[in-house]
């Protein structure tokens, strides 16, 4: 039953967010929180009665506990010690419950929904199927074939902002996916493997429509540092067969949008600053947004350490634009001690996924070694772009992934 009760609950909060309908029931409180919130009391529920869960990955926790332990001090300090007319209370504490709490609390369920490691595996595949669907959706509903009236596109440059409503949430989401699309093709086989294949070309297309250079760095980036790191685990023949088929899929599809409308704004997105050579204008305006942050927090030395306070930087006159980078969105408002906290439980979720592939099943090895690429890549992503909405999805398969690496019995390779 918790099985179903998880996968309803992604497809709850995925869908409401794409069909408009994540509806406000109290502030910061919406149809998806009510979803997150029910499955965190069953799950709490079932772990009383059944005894059948124990405290796990204590440096992914631990962290990410802290790390809001830290937010929430520092959010109160601000309140109490520190006279900013610009800092509205609730505003900032319903953005902690968005960007952090709730994102902790979706690890969770789907980390301790599932006590099995085959039932983990299964649901994992149902919801990278529906990621794939929706990317499906994302394609017939640019291309107005039909056109459903789902997804739209920014108003301000025509980006494509896919089903979760942001282009740089999505392209950062696809960029954590797809390594999770070819790994699922890979373990497939028969018609899922067929339609799993189909799933790598759309979503690059996807990826296209978005637009964000952010996420291909990240797509580039991660690829690159994780034949590195997985060097043990995957051979040279792969590798370059896996290069050689990605360079063939990806020159395609970009034949393919370049070719249609949105051929323009992926051009533009592309070489914006590139014949002048200007580093602000190749930076869509980051370098200077970067520069006054550092600049402030210069002003104050002891904020590269403790940091402004949490979401100072949203609520302070002047500073009201987008970080365009979830890390220094961390160390302006939280410092160095809120961006090692914040970066821990990625590092240790890779780390921990990394050390089961040796001993995984031919079937599970694959999703292992694509889950890991997809947080690198998704973490380099974080470096340019403001992709906290993603953030929360890509903590579903962390959890999942998680369950399946700390859980299933080794298997021998002689």
């Amino acid at each position: 039953m918790t099985t179903y009760l998880l996968f309803f609950l992604f497809v709850g909060t995925l869908g409401s967010r794409a069909l408009g309908l994540d509806l406000g029931v109290a502030p910061g409180i919406s149809v998806k929180n009510i979803l997150l919130y029910v499955a965190v009391v069953v799950i709490a529920i079932e772990a009383a009665i059944r005894r059948d869960r124990k405290f796990e990955l204590p440096a992914v926790f631990v962290s990410f506990g802290a790390l809001i332990v830290y937010a929430g001090l520092t959010w109160l300090i601000v309140i109490l010690f520190v006279e900013n007319p610009y800092y509205f209370p609730r505003e900032t504490l319903i953005r902690l419950k968005t960007k952090l709490i709730d994102q902790f609390l979706m690890f969770a369920v789907f980390f301790y929904g599932v006590t099995d490691w085959q039932r983990a595996l299964k649901l994992l595949r149902g919801l990278i199927g529906v990621v794939a669907f929706g990317c499906v959706i994302t394609v017939i509903d640019t291309f107005n074939v039909p056109d459903l009236g789902i997804i739209t596109a920014r108003s301000s440059d025509g980006r494509i902002e896919g089903f979760v409503g942001d282009a740089q949430d999505f392209g950062g989401l696809l960029g954590f996916m797809l390594p999770l699309f070819v790994a699922n093709w890979w373990s497939a086989a028969g018609v899922r493997r067929f339609l799993a294949f189909l799933s790598i070309p759309i979503a690059l297309i996807c990826v296209l429509l978005a637009a964000s250079r952010g996420a291909m760095v990240g797509i580039v980036g991660g690829a690159i540092i994780a034949m590195f790191y997985l060097r043990k685990h995957v051979s040279a023949r792969i590798l370059a067969r896996a290069a050689g088929a990605a360079v063939v899929l990806v020159t395609l599809s970009a034949i393919f949008v370049i070719s249609t409308e949105f051929g323009q704004i992926l051009t533009t997105r592309m070489t914006t600053g590139v014949s002048s050579g200007n580093l602000q204008s190749l930076s869509s305006g980051r370098t200077a947004i970067w520069s006054a942050a550092w600049r402030e927090m210069a002003e104050y030395p002891l904020s590269f350490i403790t940091g402004m306070g949490w979401e100072v930087y949203y609520q302070t006159s002047g500073y009201r634009f987008a970080t365009h980078s979830v890390y220094l969105d961390r160390i302006y408002n939280l410092g160095v001690i809120g961006l090692g906290l914040y970066v821990l439980p990625f590092l240790s979720a890779i780390s921990t996924t990394r050390r089961a592939i040796a001993s995984a099943p031919a079937e599970v090895s694959a999703l292992l070694l694509g889950t890991i690429v997809g947080l690198m890549s998704f973490m380099i992503s974080m470096a340019f772009s403001d992709i906290h909405g993603a953030a929360l999805y890509v903590w579903v398969f962390s959890g999942l992934t998680l369950r399946i690496a700390v859980q299933m019995p080794p298997v021998s390779r002689t």
